[in-house]
């Protein structure tokens, strides 16, 4: 859907982030995450799964076995966003480039089950109003 705080040279980091792909079938803490409806704070496994999504989101080229010129974080936090059915988004955050530790991430959380509800909302609306053949926009994904 978007980002905060990313910059590429000679790449819009709002496109680039909409170009992220995350296999799903793969292991992975995105599956986990999806898998238990529930949030995720800590260490990155730098797991095949990971590794692709960090050099699609970072500077780095991928080559065997590990993701080259790349920093990785020491924490993240990943949070599904969830429209009571289904996981339709994430919110991810990391702690590169300073490796501090990430602050408290109960707001976050919080904010991520109000935005998911508002999701629900909008997407059902949007379906009632196709069945009555009134236009309105949908939220974007």
């Amino acid at each position: 859907m978007g980002q905060s705080g990313l910059q590429f040279r000679g790449d819009d980091a709002d496109d680039r982030i909409k170009k992220v792909r995350i296999p799903l079938l793969e292991p992975s803490l995105f599956r986990e995450v999806i898998d238990r409806s529930g949030s995720y704070r800590g260490p990155l496994a730098e797991g095949q799964a990971h590794q692709n999504f960090i050099s699609q989101i970072g500077e780095g080229i991928p080559l065997a076995g590990r993701v080259a010129s790349l920093d990785w974080p020491s924490e993240i936090f990943m949070a599904p966003l969830f429209d009571g059915k289904n996981t339709v988004a994430f919110l991810y955050g990391d702690n590169l480039p300073s490796q501090t530790p990430l602050s408290d991430t109960r707001g976050l959380e919080a904010f991520v089950k109000i935005a998911g509800v508002a999701y629900a909302k909008a997407a059902l609306e949007k379906k009632l109003a196709d069945r009555k053949g009134v236009g309105i926009t949908p939220p974007s994904e």
